[in-house]
């Protein structure tokens, strides 16, 4: 059942016959409903740290989008941080060791968010006038 219940799910994702939200819940409501795995079992992805670090830097990046009018600081930002939030989850569950985002944030977001943007446009101002 279970080998089902996963290969209904990657058809339905790689398809997009339905919308990715809805494949997922979905497969939550299809593994609960066939009690594939304890609850506690199907659900610990969302007890983890790294989790809710990348939720939250999702909702920080719609928010400075909001307020800035571009994407480009969350664009540039959390895609580069998603293996280190995933050696952070290891480094939490082998060590017991909490460690916070937001100081790597304040830390990185200069280089990786506000150079970043005007240093693309230079190259791009460059290549469209030599080209």
């Amino acid at each position: 059942m279970v080998t089902i219940l996963v290969a209904v799910t990657i058809l339905l994702w790689a398809s997009g016959r339905l919308p990715e939200y809805l494949t997922a819940l979905i497969f939550f409501a299809a593994a609960m409903m066939f009690s594939v795995a304890p609850a506690s079992v199907i659900f610990s992805g969302f007890v983890s740290a790294a989790f809710w670090l990348v939720l939250s830097g999702y909702v920080i990046g719609l928010a400075l989008a909001t307020a800035l009018g571009t994407f480009q600081l969350s664009a540039s930002v959390l895609p580069a941080n998603v293996p280190n939030l995933v050696m952070l989850g290891a480094v939490e569950t082998s060590y017991g060791l909490h460690l916070s985002y937001f100081p790597y944030l304040l830390a990185n977001l200069p280089v990786l968010g506000l150079l970043k943007g005007p240093c693309s446009g230079c190259v791009f101002f460059l290549c469209s006038v030599t080209g």
